[in-house]
């Protein structure tokens, strides 16, 4: 990149309402000095590359923030490998090799908390010292907070995974959504009368706590529609251990194999639960049916 740019930088997982002010105050910023607004994030979180703790799941996959990012106005969004042989650079080099020679930034938004270099060992004091000496400006957002209480990512994923919805709605500022290929399932439904679309979501996506959801589906060809959404193991069904994701449609029926959905969740209706056989689960089923019918105010069709 060799335009001069307002740059920010973080990992933006969930691109949530704390983070849309950074990236606000950065396009505002490159609005009135007349540069590029410039998102800067990492591929992998820190924690998986530096921490050793496997593959982390995240609130939004690559793709997913990378489009949030634009959404919210970035004009350029660039993607740093995190390497361990990048975390250990040091703050000094940060911010010449990559910050200003990269990505030729002039004015820099980050939240109060950024920290880079080695260890972390730097913060934004040493950013603003390490940016004067070269020309460029140091803009720091202070946190967010909603109802007392501060947004974060790690606010956000703990809301999902207590099941949580409205919580973390509140913090990301939409509803959580799943993205992922329709795909063959054991056609366990159909044979309950209730046929599903199984969905293969990327392992790296963050799935809320395991049960019964009230959700809207779409794809491309297919506009969004009521549903119930079932993630979880499928206990009195299926022995397989195998998690399972899998939307049935209020009031439609056709093929979404190949298809890509977008799964918007919009209430959670209860926890996953084992039933004393079939008859007992396709009651459970059609009450689902039914109690996402009232959480979406769906009449007659979807």
């Amino acid at each position: 990149m060799s335009c001069s740019t307002v740059l920010t930088i973080g990992f933006f997982d969930g691109v949530h309402r704390g983070h849309q002010v950074l990236l606000a105050r950065a396009r505002a910023a490159a609005d009135r000095l007349h540069l590029t607004a410039t998102a800067l994030t990492f591929d992998l979180p820190r924690r998986e590359v530096i921490g050793h703790r496997g593959r982390q799941q995240t609130i939004d996959t690559l793709d997913e923030r990378l489009e949030r990012l634009r959404a919210a106005g970035m004009a350029e969004v660039e993607v740093i490998r995190f390497t361990p042989g990048f975390a250990q650079q040091s703050g000094d080099r940060f911010v010449q090799a990559t910050l200003v020679e990269q990505l030729g930034a002039r004015h820099v938004v980050v939240g109060h908390d950024f920290r880079f270099g080695q260890g972390r060992s730097c913060g934004v004091d040493d950013l603003r010292a390490l940016g004067q000496s070269r020309g460029v400006e140091v803009e720091v957002v202070e946190p967010q907070c909603i109802n007392g209480e501060r947004v974060s990512s790690r606010a956000v994923r703990e809301a999902l995974l207590g099941g949580d919805l409205a919580r973390a709605e509140l913090f990301l500022g939409r509803r959580y959504e799943l993205r992922g290929l329709v795909v063959e399932g054991q056609r366990l439904g159909r044979r309950l009368g209730f046929p599903t679309a199984n969905i293969e979501v990327d392992p790296r996506k963050l799935l809320p706590a395991n049960g019964v959801y009230a959700a809207r589906f779409g794809t491309a060809r297919l506009a969004p529609a009521s549903a119930v959404l079932n993630l979880g193991y499928r206990p009195t069904v299926d022995g397989s251990g195998r998690l399972s994701i899998e939307a049935h449609l209020l009031d439609w029926s056709g093929d979404l194999y190949g298809q890509v959905a977008r799964v918007e969740l919009v209430a959670r209706l209860r926890d996953e639960q084992r039933f004393d056989g079939v008859e007992a689960l396709r009651a459970a089923i059609s009450a689902d049916c039914d109690l996402a019918r009232s959480v979406l105010d769906v009449g007659g069709g979807a």
